[in-house]
């Protein structure tokens, strides 16, 4: 199980963004860092195929992930965003909407994980029916983390999951990754400094290149 990214560029508005990646990416937790700017995120998004590479392939499994439909793609690869997006309804009904897609029709809400990932996240049950709006930072992202492990998809791509929690918080997000990273690819793009501590490789993103460090 791997992502490749072969002579991979990008270009937006004219603009150079990134430059000749080749790099490949096995399962663990990826930890990618670099200045504010560096192109960071716009990896993660040509991986989620927000981007298209202006030359260049990437492939998963050594096939090119051009070649899936981009729904049942981004079913299989997840990026949970620094700041979620929702719509209107209370927090449970944000978290089933996804299941009505039908990229996802064969995946099984599972309430006992939901349940479980509650509680360790440290968020209790009655949140589940307030009003989405009403969620304080934190409280959307670890929401939107649960959301996403609920669908269970192969790769997860996290950019900043933790930026509006506190450093314990940090920590029990970022060992969950660690666990889950078992047996899937998790890049995570993140400042925190908790995250080195549990990452099983490091990608810095410097000079418009990905590098393993």
């Amino acid at each position: 199980m791997c992502i490749e990214f072969r002579n991979v560029s990008l270009n937006l508005s004219k603009k150079s963004i990134l430059l000749d990646i080749n790099i490949t990416i096995k399962k663990g937790f990826v930890l990618l860092y670099g200045e504010s700017g560096s192109g960071k995120s716009s990896f993660l998004k040509l991986i989620n195929m927000l981007y298209s590479p202006t030359s260049g392939n990437i492939f998963y499994k050594g096939k090119n992930i051009n070649s899936y439909q981009t729904s049942i793609w981004r079913s299989m690869c997840m990026l949970v965003r620094q700041m979620p997006m929702f719509v209107e309804g209370s927090v449970v009904d944000n978290i089933k909407f996804p299941f009505s897609f039908r990229a996802n029709k064969d995946k099984v809400f599972d309430d006992k994980l939901l349940d479980n990932l509650l509680d360790r996240f440290k968020l209790n049950k009655t949140i589940l029916q307030k009003d989405v709006s009403t969620l304080s930072g934190g409280e959307a992202q670890r929401i939107s983390i649960i959301r996403t492990v609920l669908l269970k998809p192969k790769i997860y791509l996290f950019d900043e999951p933790t930026s509006a929690l506190d450093v314990y918080l940090q920590d029990d997000i970022f060992s969950f990754i660690k666990e889950i990273s078992i047996n899937h690819i998790c890049i995570v793009c993140s400042h925190a400094k908790e995250a080195e501590k549990w990452c099983d490789v490091s990608l810095r993103v410097a000079n418009k290149r990905v590098l393993y460090d």
